[in-house]
Formats: structure tokens, sequence, C-alpha cells
């Protein structure tokens, strides 16, 4: 199956602030609007894996080349 719309953030158990939940490289989807317009937990990155029978095949994320986008992502991360 192919996995998509990872979220690009999660909140931290333990310290209940928000992080990003895998690669903090990926481009979110939506790009810079979506970092300033949606919740930070609503934000879908560009992110994906094939899997079969419980194995990950592959993965991938389309990469943040956006040196704005990169300082805002990390800014709502902390």
């Amino acid at each position: 199956c192919f996995i998509t719309d990872f979220p690009m953030y999660g909140v931290n158990e333990e310290t209940g602030k928000i992080e990003f939940t895998h690669n903090p490289f990926s481009m979110p989807q939506g790009e810079m609007q979506a970092l300033n317009e949606m919740n930070p937990l609503d934000i879908k990155a560009y992110q994906y894996d094939i899997v079969c029978n419980g194995v990950e095949l592959s993965s991938g994320a389309v990469r943040n080349h956006r040196p704005d986008i990169m300082i805002k992502a990390f800014e709502i991360a902390g």
C-alpha cells in the first residue's frame, strides 16, 4: 500500500510541545500559506512510504528547498 499525508507536526507526550513527527526537511503541503494559516497539527508533509505485508519497501519525500519555509517550519517546532 502507499502511505501518504503524513502529519508534519505532532505533540510530544512528555513536554506537550509541538515537534516534527518525521523528517523536518520535507516540504509541508500548502507550503508557506499552510504554515501561516493552519493549525500546525493539521499540516501534512509531502512524504510517502510504500509497504507490502508490513515491510517498508521504500520511502521518500519532497524536500523543502525554500529557506523562508524552512525557517517558519522550525519556528513552529520551537
